[in-house]
């Protein structure tokens, strides 16, 4: 039980694998995908419940949901129609954001580190069902991720770049004003 929660996350992370072979929308693609974003839920909530929360545990998620977020951003990439330049430009956006925040965190606390903020949560949920706004044809929901995806990445740098030291479990930016 000790380390439940972490292997929730390996899961996650051993899942990707056959998410990219599945890429296709088949029931093995969404069965499998339905089951990353249940252990997205439950890594955080299983530590919470058993107390065995801690930072190993906080990066093995970070990790997780980075790779599981990348794969859904490749797979909405993959089938974006010729228009989609805006989305793109907003996914590289947000990703040049989410890069140099992992570099100035390094330099700053000796650690790479992504945030558990409410933005990052949300854009979490959005991004999620972004898979699902393609496979319906449902493309100008896309902006919502993309905008919660800048958006969240602009907090988590003005999160940085003020606080003195790292608090992965920052909720928002607006907590110490």
């Amino acid at each position: 039980m000790k380390h439940a929660a972490n292997w929730i996350s390996v899961t996650r992370i051993a899942f990707i694998p056959v998410l990219l072979l599945s890429f296709r929308f088949t029931p093995l693609f969404v069965a499998v995908y339905l089951l990353c974003g249940l252990s997205d839920v439950l890594d955080g909530f299983v530590a919470r419940k058993t107390k065995t929360a801690s930072a190993f545990g906080a990066r093995l998620d970070s990790a997780a949901d980075g790779l599981f977020c990348a794969l859904i951003v490749v797979y909405v990439l993959s089938k974006l129609p010729v228009s989609g330049n805006a989305f793109i430009f907003m996914a590289v956006a947000a990703a040049a954001i989410r890069g140099v925040n992992l570099a100035f965190s390094a330099s700053k606390y000796g650690e790479p580190a992504s945030l558990h903020t409410w933005g990052n949560k949300l854009t979490g949920v959005f991004l999620f069902a972004a898979p699902l706004f393609v496979a319906y044809g449902w493309w100008e929901y896309l902006w919502l991720p993309c905008s919660f995806a800048v958006l969240s990445a602009a907090e988590e740098s003005l999160i940085h770049a003020t606080s003195v030291e790292l608090d992965l479990n920052r909720k928002t930016f607006f907590r110490n004003m």
